[in-house]
């Protein structure tokens, strides 16, 4: 492959993805606005179960959303960092597989993506593209902050943890659904 391009919706962009990330074989690495696409995150995991970097960039305020995978990815030993943007977002959509892939457009791995919205993806194997993404990637990890949901730091119903990675993120004292308070 040198480039191609797909587009939604229905233009099986995530299902690209997915083999993708299958073929990894030693990192991946992407600077998202959002993911939420669980088929995307799964693949993601089991890349790390087999023994591949995973590390991802979000956006902080999309990363607050309940419908971020972004607990479940550290769960499953993602590397995870945060960025926080004063006036903007962290809006990039791109991820990088063994440095010699690169995937990137509008398409947000959500749901609406794939099924509604209309967005490109572009995939290309072009050394001159990947590099200097690369090193985009490289520079938002260094400056980025490390995973804290602070959503919930004042509520007495979750507790601060920490994982055997390293890892950590405010979590539910228990998983049954509550009632929000009122």
């Amino acid at each position: 492959m040198k480039t191609k391009v797909l587009f939604s919706p229905r233009g099986y962009i995530s299902r690209e993805l997915v083999e993708i990330i299958k073929a990894a074989n030693q990192e991946i690495v992407a600077a998202l606005y959002l993911l939420s696409l669980k088929y995307v995150a799964k693949a993601l995991a089991k890349a790390v179960e087999r023994e591949v970097s995973v590390r991802l960039v979000l956006d902080r305020d999309q990363a607050d959303k309940y419908y971020s995978l972004d607990e479940w990815m550290i769960e499953r030993g993602i590397g995870i960092k945060i960025v926080k943007v004063v006036k903007g977002l962290m809006h990039h959509k791109f991820l990088i597989v063994d440095k010699t892939i690169l995937v990137t457009g509008s398409y947000n791995i959500t749901a609406d993506a794939e099924y509604r919205n209309h967005e490109a993806m572009i995939f290309t194997t072009q050394e001159e593209l990947i590099e200097p993404f690369y090193a985009k990637f490289e520079l938002l990890w260094q400056k980025a902050a490390d995973h804290i949901d602070h959503r919930y730091k004042d509520d007495p119903a979750y507790h601060y943890h920490k994982l055997p990675s390293g890892k950590t993120y405010w979590h539910p004292k228990r998983y049954k659904h509550r009632k929000p308070a009122k």
